[in-house]
């Protein structure tokens, strides 16, 4: 069963949805007014051409695919999103700060030709380690925007699994 579009209780938990979704990573307005539940063989989710993804009560962004930039390139994560890294050999790439709170961004190593050494532009964590190193497939870094009034925007690990930091 679809869910009428002119039902007042659920144009209002949409538009309460609307109020709380970051401005930046939704792709358009029409992503999100535009999703409505539908019932198929293994639950209420429908989806949508627009990276997302509805269920009968909320609404799931997935994140950006941010393009390894390769070898002493400079990773982009204006919007945040998952980073998939590849090397032919020992590489190098560099990292700047995040743009907004929360943001996050996921590194992930998939095809190893030798190791990558990616040097944030600001600490990425308490210990101030700027140098992060990933040498084996599966090694995976989750970081999250952070701001203090002291140093400004940077970066924090949330999710460290095979990473050497320093």
């Amino acid at each position: 069963m679809t869910i009428p579009r002119d039902d007042p209780v659920k144009r209002k938990a949409r538009d309460a949805e609307r109020e709380v979704l970051p401005a930046r990573g939704v792709r358009s307005q029409k992503l999100v007014e535009g999703l409505e539940a539908t019932p198929i063989a293994h639950g209420r989710e429908k989806h949508t051409e627009d990276y997302a993804t509805a269920t009968h009560d909320h609404v799931v962004l997935e994140p950006a695919i941010i393009a390894d930039p390769g070898d002493a390139g400079t990773i982009d994560p204006e919007l945040g999103g998952v980073c998939e890294l590849t090397s032919a050999g020992v590489e190098t790439r560099t990292l700047g700060d995040p743009t907004f709170r929360g943001q996050v961004l996921d590194l992930m190593f998939i095809e190893d030709g030798g190791d990558i050494t990616i040097t944030a532009s600001s600490p990425v964590n308490q210990a101030g380690n700027t140098s992060l190193v990933t040498s084996d497939v599966g090694d995976h870094l989750r970081l999250a925007g952070f701001f203090n009034a002291t140093d400004g925007w940077e970066w924090r690990v949330i999710v460290n699994d095979g990473w050497t930091l320093s």
